[in-house]
């Protein structure tokens, strides 16, 4: 009778907590979490960099203006005078009346003596703007020659003549007419490269010359000096060094301290205020560490180091000590500037300590002490049982404790010994 009264009880118990389940959702519904919901983000990122410079001047005589367009100029269809006081195409020699006098400079209405000239500077510009700077010198030694023609090219050439210390020229004792100056690009180590042509606005202060050092028509009238007919030149700049793994964590490059191969320098242009526009130019470190970028227009520049993902470490401390040709340049994102390079200058103290970091290449554990790993393990292992827990609900309706209570009733009233 016991047994059988403990097994009714068992059941009564079952079907209550069943019972009280049901009558907890009416309609039979089950609501569970939206398996979808999640999380988004999105970021848009442009820059658009132009950096196009156009320059289109017309250049006549030394004061801006274009002689050939009105009367007393040469024609530039066919190098004819059109009316008095004109040089004539065939001899390049005015052919009329109130000429300069040879003797005084003064017109004494004859035929064109020569005093006209043409002139001025070849100097070296080295920040390669096109514009004479104050602290720009000239150049001596370059060769200039002067060529006739015509509106459209030279075509004789009749004179030439060499920079003086100073870097100044001149041709004297000309007639009236059309000339083109030619420029020779001295030779040397780094090649010499014309300035960009009419920059700016004075005439008097920026470079004639095109890429082929070709200057003119300078249009020239009598008793005319013209001394406005200028050439920049500048050389090609190199820039580079090493990188080297900095063992001391000192900042400073020591003798026994060795190259660190694979690692990209990408070169940027800039201001001083850091770096604007990422160039093609691209080089990996050499087995020794080092790298160097050449052939550079003179300018300000930046660069960027990227280690490789081999290396664990980090950029060593910046700007250590007093000898800048063994500290490190690169600041804790990479970059290292602003490169101010001069014409024909090669300038290389750049260069970028790597910190190995902890011992093994590791960092120091930064969250606890040793056996955090376990504690982490002890904090998920409650969440893993409360989840096991709500699917058991969801897939009986019945609450774990109820369930389990139940069971060991039904299994000790089984256990009884029977009736004798």
């Amino acid at each position: 009778m016991k047994k059988t009264l403990i097994l009714f009880l068992a059941l009564f118990l079952v079907l209550g907590t069943i019972g009280t389940s049901t009558a907890a959702s009416p309609n039979g519904d089950q609501v569970q979490g939206d398996p979808n919901g999640g999380e988004g983000q999105g970021f848009g990122h442009g820059n658009d960099h132009d950096g196009d410079q156009g320059n289109n001047n017309d250049h006549g005589n030394g004061n801006g203006n274009d002689p050939c367009d009105d009367d007393d100029q040469c024609d530039d269809e066919d190098n004819e005078c059109d009316d008095d006081d004109q040089f004539d195409d065939e001899d390049n020699e005015c052919d009329n009346d109130d000429q300069c006098d040879d003797e005084d400079n003064e017109c004494d209405n004859d035929r064109d003596q020569g005093n006209s000239e043409i002139g001025n500077l070849v100097w070296d510009d080295l920040n390669a703007n096109g514009i004479q700077d104050p602290n720009e010198p000239g150049l001596a030694g370059v060769t200039v020659n002067l060529w006739t023609g015509n509106q459209y090219r030279p075509i004789d050439q009749i004179n030439t003549t060499v920079t003086n210390a100073t870097g100044n020229y001149i041709f004297t004792n000309l007639k009236s007419g059309i000339y083109w100056l030619e420029f020779i690009a001295p030779d040397s180590v780094v090649k010499c490269i014309f300035s960009p042509l009419n920059q700016g606005t004075n005439d008097t202060l920026d470079s004639d010359a095109n890429a082929a050092g070709i200057a003119g028509p300078v249009c020239l009238e009598r008793c005319e000096s013209d001394l406005s007919w200028d050439a920049g030149l500048y050389r090609l700049a190199a820039v580079g060094d090493k990188v080297w793994l900095d063992v001391d964590k000192d900042g400073l490059q020591d003798s026994t301290e060795p190259g660190i191969a694979g690692v990209i320098v990408n070169l940027w242009t800039g201001d001083a205020t850091g770096p604007l526009v990422k160039t093609i130019y691209s080089t990996v470190t050499d087995a020794n560490g080092n790298y160097i970028f050449t052939n550079l227009v003179p300018g300000i520049y930046w660069l960027e180091f990227i280690l490789p993902n081999s290396t664990s470490g980090f950029f060593t401390l910046q700007n250590q000590g007093l000898d800048d040709a063994i500290d490190s340049d690169v600041n804790s994102t990479g970059f290292a500037g602003p490169i101010e390079l001069i014409s024909g200058e090669v300038d290389l103290t750049w260069d970028a300590g790597v910190d190995p970091g902890a011992a093994g290449g590791e960092e120091e554990p930064t969250d606890g002490a040793a056996g955090g790993d376990e504690e982490i393990i002890e904090e998920i292992i409650p969440e893993e049982v409360a989840a096991a827990g709500e699917v058991a609900l969801q897939e009986t309706g019945v609450p774990m404790g109820l369930l389990v209570m139940a069971v060991l009733m039904v299994l000790a009233g089984l256990g009884l010994p029977k009736r004798k």
